[in-house]
């Protein structure tokens, strides 16, 4: 069976920390070991600082640089934009005061979604806690899947912790041990 699809899009000024293959190892076991379909994809962007800033704003009403951004596919965006003249490209719309709806091509590989980590957060994150860069950009990683696979941390605190416990277990069978912390 071909591995399973993972694009990964490293963007300028973000190259050399984080390897595009780790980052598909990563994704790739983390969507098998929830039992995701071999045959959907999900797309990952280490990003910096004034992208992530971007997407935050527009997407999330924060702006300021978040660690990790998850976007499902086919979602609609949650909130419309403080400033409607923040979406520039034309093909995003707002239909009935909601936000834009992310649209997959008809003949595209059904997707998950996509997971945005912010690197210089990560790397002010690891410092903090004295560990590897690709640690704490793994753990962002596993955290957005989990958000896009339906775990969800802010709904109450017996859902932080399963989904804490899961993200360790993952981790720690990817060789990165120990409790890792998210910013958000």
């Amino acid at each position: 069976m071909p591995a399973r699809r993972v694009p990964v899009r490293i963007l300028p000024g973000c190259r050399g920390r984080v390897t595009g293959a780790e980052l598909r190892r990563v994704a790739r076991y983390v969507l098998n070991a929830e039992g995701v379909a071999p045959g959907v994809e999900v797309e990952v962007v280490l990003a910096d600082a004034a992208t992530v800033r971007g997407l935050s704003r527009l997407y999330g009403g924060r702006d300021e640089p978040t660690d990790v951004l998850s976007f499902a596919s086919g979602e609609e965006a949650p909130r419309k934009p403080a400033r409607p003249e923040a979406l520039e490209e034309p093909a995003l719309s707002l239909s009935k005061g909601r936000g834009p709806v992310f649209i997959e091509p008809p003949d595209a590989a059904p997707s998950l979604g996509e997971v945005v980590i912010c690197l210089p957060v990560a790397e002010a994150q690891a410092q903090a806690a004295g560990r590897p860069v690709a640690g704490a950009v793994a753990h962002l990683l596993v955290h957005g899947l989990l958000h896009l696979l339906g775990y969800d941390h802010e709904a109450s605190e017996t859902d932080a912790a399963r989904m804490r416990e899961r993200e360790e277990a993952l981790l720690w069978v990817l060789g990165y041990e120990g409790a890792y912390k998210h910013g958000h």
